[in-house]
């Protein structure tokens, strides 16, 4: 099976996101742009809301933008959007509907086709998925707005509703899809991501585990993302799922080891201070890195990171007892000249700090 791969061509698309986000800001349609670092087809959700007002369904959005979304045929120009058979995959099969979205100047106006549809089409037809040119089929303006809804309504009451099961695929496309999905869907509710929290060591795909780790990011006191009414989730939500947020010592090695070098690790920024944001999170958390930190069956790269950041956590709540039982199981990594170094600097100043 062909594989999902980054796209390179993201800053070109970035007038069709601004566009979307606009127009729907203006009718007040709640949307969330999707701030995962790995793309999987879909740039935005879209939460359906007419005059009543939000619906509780879902729509993901792939935006697309440039000379990609034109072809031309013997009857004229026509515009669409490409798609890859890795993309035709993910398309299909995704639980929430795909819709590809582009934006006509010439007319000011959004152009779109539901993916999902034309993609499991195709599928049916030819009987494998295959790259391709999906021609819109829709505009969408103010006027056009209402019957958007309504036919959104009424594709998304026919989706499928296997989110929580694809989590356990085999499939990556399909997991990796459920994840982000989980990810839109949390916000308002919080059982799609206390899915994700519980099932996060069974990720045995590293993008997987990382599209877990980033979503779960989200609803962490996290110091380097941007919160807007888009990426926020309701308070009482976050409080949910933060409230599962012990890791046991299983968990916080598997954090630990998903890391793929310091550089990626310390700093601001990174994906490691995701995972220090998910270990935030519980204070009790010190105790379980303690576990860690002391065993010597672990390897000692998870244990550094151990170390450091329960170091950290007795220095931001001056509990100098937790610091020296951190130091003391550290014992035999005293010999490395970074773990010697950070404990010099606690000594002298009472703390440290990872960032």
């Amino acid at each position: 099976m062909p594989r999902k791969r980054q796209r390179s061509n993201r800053p070109i698309e970035r007038e069709t996101i601004n566009t979307i986000r606009t127009f729907f800001d203006k009718h007040n349609i709640p949307i969330m742009e999707v701030p995962f670092d790995v793309d999987y087809g879909k740039d935005i959700y879209v939460e359906l809301a007419d005059r009543e007002g939000v619906t509780g369904r879902v729509i993901a959005l792939q935006a697309k933008g440039g000379d990609q979304t034109r072809r031309t045929r013997s009857t004229g120009e026509i515009r669409g959007v490409p798609f890859t058979a890795s993309d035709s995959t993910v398309f299909r099969e995704s639980n929430i509907p795909v819709l590809g979205m582009l934006y006509e100047r010439e007319r000011n106006e959004l152009l779109w086709v539901d993916l999902t549809g034309h993609c499991s089409a195709s599928y049916e037809l030819r009987g494998q998925d295959e790259g391709g040119f999906a021609e819109t089929t829709g505009r969408l303006n103010d006027y056009r707005l209402p019957a958007f809804i309504n036919e959104m309504l009424l594709l998304t009451k026919s989706s499928r509703h296997e989110i929580g099961l694809d989590l356990a695929s085999d499939n990556l496309h399909r997991q990796r899809s459920a994840i982000m999905d989980c990810f839109g869907l949390g916000l308002k509710d919080a059982r799609p991501l206390l899915l994700v929290r519980r099932m996060l060591i069974w990720f045995n795909d590293p993008i997987a585990a990382k599209l877990a780790v980033q979503a779960l990011a989200h609803f962490t006191p996290h110091p380097d993302i941007f919160f807007h009414p888009g990426n926020t989730p309701k308070p009482a939500v976050e409080e949910r799922v933060r409230g599962e947020m012990l890791w046991s010592p299983r968990e916080l090695g598997f954090l630990l080891r998903i890391v793929e070098d310091d550089e990626e690790m310390w700093g601001r920024g990174v994906f490691g201070q995701h995972i220090v944001s998910l270990i935030l999170s519980d204070k009790y958390n010190a105790d379980n890195l303690l576990l860690i930190v002391g065993d010597r069956g672990i390897a000692v790269d998870v244990r550094r990171r151990a170390f450091v950041i329960a170091l950290y956590m007795a220095s931001y709540v001056k509990n100098r007892d937790l610091a020296d039982r951190v130091i003391v199981q550290s014992g035999d990594l005293h010999s490395d000249e970074w773990v010697s170094d950070i404990i010099a600097s606690y000594n002298q100043f009472g703390y440290i700090d990872i960032y």
